[in-house]
């Protein structure tokens, strides 16, 4: 019998080393395949805390949280549903806006607002007019529209309180403030305005740039854009340099990486009955004039091209897009599917939800209602029940 040397084995060994490898590699990615595209049953509960019941609370995702903030204070629930921090304030109308993990609660026509880290600590800021609307960056800086009924300025805080720029426009000259938008970097500002000219009316919208570039031109103004008979009231930075202007008929896209650039104008036929927006998506929720139809649920890219669309079932009051996924739901329904791809999860709930929250990439799920916080995990797969 003939003795194998050494190198003949380690040949060998290789060879089957190889081929091992390559049955493991094909075992993973069938099993990543069929998890990819498994569509579950139901839900299970992993961990629930109570909350303090506050039915004028409103709810927003902060980094891989929740931010829940009302007329009486703020706090942040965890991604394992643990309540993290709470700040005490005293608001008559608060407005928000997160940006990563920073936050900004104002007080709307009142001088007062506060800037949330992610941390838990709170940093006040007093304004010197009334705010109409504020939004954050990723770092915290703050731009607010203010106005004292005769002129509307436009300011940036930092979040130790330092005024960083502050303006004011006639409302003869520019109307009347509807939204800002700030960049995830806070050098860059979009604001909206509605005017009547001659019995019309006009929007606005003023592209800012507080980087150097915007050192030349006056005020940073780096661009400016005008429409007859359409209102603007909405406007997003969805990425660093992505702008996102939605109207009462569809959306204008502008490329912003210093000056702005319309890439994209895109009209929508059907009444827009909700948007929502990512990174990489822009989403509209559509009510069908049809009688019987469901409603109609429609992602475009930053191009404006369309990537999926699909009919749900009507009255989601809730909209989201995380990562690659759609989350609709109300009250006692939650619809969940991938983009371009198959349905994750379509059932009833067991409590009455105000928000629902994607976390840890889609394997769990944060419910939030008045008085609950719970993290679940989605079980059972769909055609194996009667197994």
């Amino acid at each position: 019998m003939k003795t194998l040397t050494t190198k003949q084995k380690i040949k060998y060994l290789l060879i089957i080393g190889a081929v091992l490898l390559v049955v493991l590699l094909v075992i993973l990615a069938l099993y990543i395949r069929k998890n990819k595209n498994k569509t579950y049953l139901t839900y299970d509960v992993e961990k629930s805390i109570t909350l303090e019941m506050n039915s004028s609370a409103g709810y927003v995702a902060l980094g891989n949280g929740v931010f829940r903030y009302s007329r009486d204070g703020a706090s942040v629930i965890g991604k394992e549903g643990e309540a993290l921090w709470n700040v005490s304030y005293s608001m008559s109308s608060p407005v928000c806006d997160v940006c990563g993990n920073s936050a900004v609660v104002a007080d709307y026509d009142a001088k007062s607002l506060y800037i949330f880290d992610g941390t838990g600590a709170a940093h006040p800021i007093t304004t010197n007019y009334p705010i109409e609307k504020v939004t954050v960056s990723e770092q915290g800086v703050v731009a607010v529209l203010m106005d004292d009924g005769v002129q509307d300025y436009i300011a940036l805080y930092s979040k130790d309180g330092k005024c960083l720029v502050e303006m004011n426009t006639l409302v003869a000259n520019s109307g009347f403030p509807v939204d800002v938008a700030i960049s995830k970097d806070g050098t860059k500002l979009v604001t909206s305005y509605v005017e009547f000219v001659n019995e019309k009316l006009v929007s606005q919208l003023t592209f800012y740039n507080f980087g150097d570039i915007g050192e030349n031109y006056v005020d940073g103004l780096v661009g400016l854009e005008k429409y007859e008979d359409v209102l603007y009231a909405d406007v997003e930075f969805i990425n660093n340099n992505t702008c996102v202007a939605f109207g009462e008929n569809g959306f204008d896209i502008f490329s912003m990486e210093e000056i702005p650039e319309k890439t994209a104008t895109i009209e929508v036929k059907e009444k827009i009955a909700n948007i929502t927006y990512s990174k990489q998506y822009i989403g509209v929720l559509l009510e069908q004039q049809e009688l019987g139809r469901k409603c109609m649920v429609r992602l475009y890219d930053t191009k404006g091209k369309v990537v999926d669309e699909r009919e749900a079932a009507e009255g989601y009051e809730g909209f989201e897009i995380f990562d690659s996924e759609v989350v609709l739901y109300n009250e006692l329904q939650m619809y969940i599917y991938r983009i371009g791809g198959t349905e994750k999860l379509n059932t009833s709930l067991a409590k009455n939800v105000k928000a629902i929250y994607s976390i840890d990439g889609g394997k769990a799920y944060l419910l939030v209602g008045e008085t609950f916080a719970e993290r679940i995990r989605l079980i059972g797969e769909k055609g194996k029940e009667g197994q």
